[in-house]
């Protein structure tokens, strides 16, 4: 199971108000006391909600406490970059309230330069900075957005309006919406669909975000970042779907002989003999989404009665679990375990399912 800035992308903190140059009140607000005479140096008494707390809400405003009078000038500015307006909340408090909302999982600060002047002349001695991690998105609202793209096996239809502007993407995604799931293929590849259930954060997940990574030029993790956050509500926004099929590998070792099928959009568009591991060293059951691919690779290993090998030049490689990968391999014969817990496939027919396999397609082994 990867900072990400709102729909004003870039813009700076603004003060409610007209000038600038002054802390205003935003309109309705209660009167501002008067300014306390300066009676020591200017610091920091308490933020809400606190420096270095973590899981903050995403639409939550943040307020900070000065031990005199507020900045006469100069607001506090956050990096990354978040729209929305300060406001004098008090004689001696600033509140920061989001345009829409902060981006979630991600990490911000909020910088005080050393000499900022209160507006009873009192002088802030030390820069300061706070920071905060908002919380992260959902699992289930983040598979209800990679479903709306396309990512994932199954859709998402949402009961409510679909947001329009990143900004109020961003806004809605800090709990899941209403709405329900559906298979987008019905009938076909029924194992997968038996490991569906939205919430865990399980191999159709993973696979689904490595894949959008991927898509969208960043490393295939598999895990989310703010950088992934960003790009995924900005392709929300735009309404960008997964440009590729989805595709999806069931390597099946029993009854013999042993196959593997590769599906696409819930279409068969490949089947093969296969080899996979012999009884020492069995490659797994269960489903695993490629992580990495080689066209060609030198591979060495330990065999099951501790020798050693090194295999040059095997070509088409997709590793999946581990040291396990499907590729193409030369043997007399296929259909039975014959490997060290790789899926080896007829070169010819390795060559035709590298065209169709990505970063991010779960392959599902079935004993």
């Amino acid at each position: 199971m990867l900072g990400a800035v709102l729909s004003a992308c870039g813009a700076t903190s603004s003060v409610a108000g007209a000038n600038p140059g002054a802390a205003n009140v935003n309109s309705g607000a209660s009167p501002v006391a008067p300014a306390p005479r300066p009676s020591g140096p200017l610091t920091v008494s308490s933020s809400s909600p606190a420096s270095g707390a973590a899981n903050v809400p995403g639409t939550a405003p943040v307020t900070i406490h000065f031990s005199t009078a507020v900045p006469a000038a100069s607001m506090p500015q956050w990096q990354p970059a978040v729209a929305g307006k300060w406001a004098q909340v008090g004689p001696s408090a600033l509140r920061f309230t989001p345009s829409g909302a902060f981006a979630p999982g991600t990490a911000y600060s909020l910088s005080l330069p050393a000499g900022l002047k209160s507006r009873s002349g009192a002088t802030l001695a030390k820069a300061t900075t706070l920071h905060f991690t908002v919380e992260a998105m959902p699992t289930v609202r983040l598979q209800q957005i990679l479903a709306q793209l396309g990512y994932l096996p199954v859709g998402f239809k949402p009961t409510a309006p679909v947001p329009t502007t990143t900004a109020a993407w961003t806004a809605s995604s800090f709990a899941p919406v209403a709405g329900t799931f559906y298979w987008r293929f019905p009938g076909a590849m029924a194992p997968l669909q038996a490991e569906w259930t939205p919430g865990p954060y399980g191999p159709m997940t993973t696979g689904a975000v490595m894949t959008f990574q991927a898509t969208h030029g960043m490393s295939a993790t598999g895990q989310t970042s703010p950088a992934m956050w960003s790009a995924l509500l900005t392709a929300a926004a735009q309404g960008q779907q997964d440009p590729r099929p989805y595709t999806w590998v069931q390597v099946s070792k029993s009854p013999l002989p042993e196959m593997l099928t590769l599906w696409q959009n819930g279409k068969v568009v490949l089947t093969s003999l296969a080899n996979t591991g012999v009884p020492a060293m069995p490659t797994p059951d269960g489903s695993f989404p490629i992580y990495v691919r080689y066209r060609t690779q030198t591979m060495s290993g330990t065999n099951p009665n501790g020798t050693h090998y090194t295999d040059p030049g095997i070509p088409y490689v997709n590793y999946f679990h581990g040291g396990d990968a499907i590729h193409g391999y030369i043997r007399s014969s296929y259909g039975y375990p014959q490997s060290v817990g790789c899926v080896e496939l007829p070169v010819p027919q390795a060559a035709a399912a590298w065209n169709y396999l990505h970063l991010g397609t779960v392959v599902t082994v079935t004993g």
